[in-house]
């Protein structure tokens, strides 16, 4: 039933690597530009200044959706303003065709390849804003259940999670482009969380709105001892991309408070069909899983069902008994586009 022991994915994971030294690996021209090149670091491309670096050269990578601190190495990054923007962060871009994802540095601290300098350089996450009707903090996030937040397949604890999971049994669903919201009881009452906090129950409440739209107050009522966790969709989440008329949560995760686990695709399914909620799109499921990463960020990239929107990508997990397994594949047409 369970998916056993958890290394990577929602539930006790470790802090994201948004700022590492990491290896040039690659260096490639940029077809019709003189100035710039395409340096490979990790599973990503970064644009660069041709000359800057050469392969094996070690590099402070700072990924996408990392926020740069207000400092002097950062600056020529919001050159048309005096300082940092407060929604500042760095973005995937194409520039002379080449898609950039990240920034590299020339290494200016004291470290190692892999080495994690958020905290040395001040690098912070960029956080969404949250959706309209969430403001209402009620208190502090579930006890006994992680944070979601999932490792880039590009990333290197990402390319770590693909190979662990090569031979086993998999499912793959659709990345829904929401909010993250949890549901499940504290102080023995069914309660609704944002990514960080629980909220309280007021009018216009689109969490709440939600749990309830999608039967999940009924189903952590009935089966106390579970959290469910899934995204937020609907009007006004993120300009709506599934095209919904009202809001609901598509749920990735069901987590086994006693026992510490996952439940694994099967009896989500029945869960689901038990007490009528509704989980992600399920892609793919099978038993033996061997993707690569281009394959994985090819997979990414299509619409939302019944829409002309690009989907934000895909969530790969691992599926059954063995060491639960977790990352994604974000579509780089919809990174283009200006998703998150």
């Amino acid at each position: 039933m369970a998916s056993g022991e958890v290394v990577g994915g929602d539930f006790g994971m470790s802090e994201r690597k948004l700022a590492s030294v990491q290896r040039i690996t690659a260096i490639a021209p940029i077809e019709g530009a003189d100035a710039i090149e395409c340096a490979s670091v990790l599973g990503w491309k970064v644009v660069v200044k041709k000359g800057q670096f050469k392969v094996g050269d070690l590099a402070v990578y700072l990924e996408i959706d990392s926020v740069p601190p207000d400092a002097e190495p950062y600056r020529f990054l919001w050159k048309n303003t005096e300082m940092r923007p407060n929604n500042f962060r760095i973005k995937t871009i194409r520039l002379r065709g080449q898609i950039s994802q990240g920034i590299l540095f020339p290494v200016e601290v004291d470290g190692i390849e892999g080495d994690d300098v958020t905290e040395t350089l001040g690098v912070t996450k960029y956080e969404a804003p949250l959706p309209r009707g969430s403001d209402d903090i009620e208190g502090q996030f579930f006890d006994g259940v992680s944070k979601t937040d999932e490792e880039r397949v590009q990333s290197a604890e990402g390319a770590k999670r693909l190979e662990s999971l090569r031979g086993r049994s998999f499912y793959i669903t659709t990345k829904c482009d929401g909010a993250s919201m949890t549901v499940a009881q504290h102080d023995g009452v069914t309660k609704v969380a944002s990514r960080n906090y629980r909220l309280a129950d007021v009018e216009g409440s689109s969490y709440w709105r939600a749990a309830r739209n999608s039967g999940l107050i009924t189903f952590i009522d009935w089966l106390p001892w579970l959290a469910a966790q899934g995204e937020l969709v609907g009007p006004g989440i993120q300009n709506n991309p599934l095209g919904l008329k009202s809001h609901e949560c598509r749920v990735f995760n069901i987590y086994d408070l006693e026992d510490g686990t996952f439940l694994d695709l099967g009896m989500m399914l029945s869960l689901s069909i038990m007490f009528g909620f509704q989980l992600v799109p399920v892609l793919e499921h099978g038993h033996l899983f061997n993707y690569d990463q281009e394959q994985l960020l090819q997979l990414a990239e299509g619409k939302y069902e019944g829409t002309s929107n690009e989907r934000e990508g895909i969530v790969i997990r691992s599926n059954g008994t063995g060491p639960r397994v977790s990352f994604k594949a974000i579509s780089n047409r919809f990174l283009l586009r200006g998703g998150e």
